[in-house]
């Protein structure tokens, strides 16, 4: 479950992190008022919504007039899909610098990791991308908790004076971590004020959704949480982890470890997920459905079909694949893997619809960037 802005914000305060002024507000009259009692230029950004910034829906106002226009314009517009129902309209605040701060889990390592940049306000993706040498990680024990000394390393070339105020935010931030079994809290950016404060100027908690039986204080939340994609509605319904991403190739794999490991070598080899998806103990009608509900999903050029096959069985889960394309249902090419039990009967089974069975990861995951290009 996303936490959003406004909500992420509050919690934050309770662990004593800074964010600007602000209300929430789905009328015009609100904003109107809040700017009258703002005394300065104010920013308006709508709520429930990623990459606002990209779309051009985070509008600073000058005055009353401009406040109450760009909130007319956002509420009620639909984008991608999501209508936007609510605004957060918040202060401005000069800001002399701004960084990146995140705990987020590392499924490599498995464990938690401060992620740190000097580069915030922009996506860590692409700074990763364009300068990895300004992206820092400093893994935490999940028993021991954070290493004081490791952290300070970390932020010992960032140009605060107060560098106490940064690593109490930090710690901070794993408390919040940690409390509310969240997957990621994320501060981008935090601002350094000309007075030498830190502030929240963006930020969100995303929570295992496993773990809200554990936060009946998060109940509420969870209706007005970010809302979810007919996608991701839909494979949910099937009692499976389903989130979609921003690529074009969708992959449906036999266990959240085999799906981590497929997303990483695809991005490795300079391909784009479209989502990441549990199955755990899939069978044959579920790889059937997963393929129907990802045909009807926009930007999908491509998918992987990687599976490992213990209690279930290859021939059991060819046969979805089977079914699917014998209906007509593809619309993407699909590369196949699967190994374990019954590999060679399942191996058959694809061969009927004309799909091989690619034995080679690395060449399952090469075929099938290749096959994004032209799918």
């Amino acid at each position: 479950m996303r936490i959003q802005e406004d909500e992420a914000k509050a919690i934050l305060s309770q662990y004593g992190i800074r964010s600007p002024d602000s209300i929430t507000t789905s009328t015009p009259e609100e904003a109107e008022a809040y700017f009258g009692a703002s005394n300065g230029e104010v920013v308006i950004k709508p709520l429930g919504l990623k990459k606002r910034g990209k779309a051009g829906l985070v509008i600073f106002a000058k005055d009353a007039r401009e406040a109450v226009t760009a909130t007319k314009a956002m509420i009620g517009k639909s984008v991608d899909g999501t209508q936007i129902k609510r605004v957060l309209i918040s202060e401005k605040i000069p800001i002399a610098k701004e960084f990146y701060a995140a705990i987020t889990i590392d499924y490599s390592l498995g464990v938690p990791v401060l992620v740190l940049s000097q580069e915030g306000g922009i996506e860590i993706e692409e700074t990763a991308k364009a300068s990895p040498e300004k992206v820092k990680k400093v893994p935490i024990s999940t028993i021991a908790g954070p290493d004081i000394q490791r952290i300070n390393d970390a932020i010992a070339d960032f140009p605060i004076t107060e560098k106490q105020v940064l690593l109490r935010t930090i710690l901070s931030m794993y408390e919040i971590f940690r409390k509310y079994d969240a997957e990621t809290v994320e501060i981008n950016p935090i601002a350094l004020d000309k007075d030498g404060s830190l502030t929240a100027i963006d930020a969100f908690i995303d929570v295992n959704d496993d773990s809200l039986q554990r936060h009946p204080e998060l109940a509420r939340l969870n209706e007005r949480s970010e809302p979810l994609t007919e996608c991701e509605k839909r494979m949910r319904e099937q009692g499976w982890s389903y989130i979609d991403l921003d690529g074009d190739i969708g992959i449906i794999c036999s266990g959240a470890g085999l799906s981590m490991a497929t997303l990483d070598l695809i991005q490795a080899h300079g391909g784009k997920p479209a989502n990441f998806l549990d199955m755990a103990q899939v069978d044959g009608e579920g790889l059937y459905k997963s393929l129907a509900i990802m045909s009807e999903r926009k930007g999908v050029r491509a998918a992987l079909v990687h599976l490992f096959a213990g209690l279930n069985k290859c021939d059991d889960m060819a046969s979805g694949v089977k079914r699917f394309v014998s209906e007509g249902g593809q619309k993407f090419p699909i590369v196949v893997r699967m190994v374990g039990n019954r590999e060679d009967e399942g191996t058959a089974v694809l061969k009927e619809v004309g799909i091989e069975n690619v034995k080679s990861l690395e060449g399952a995951v090469a075929r099938v960037v290749e096959a994004s290009k032209y799918g």
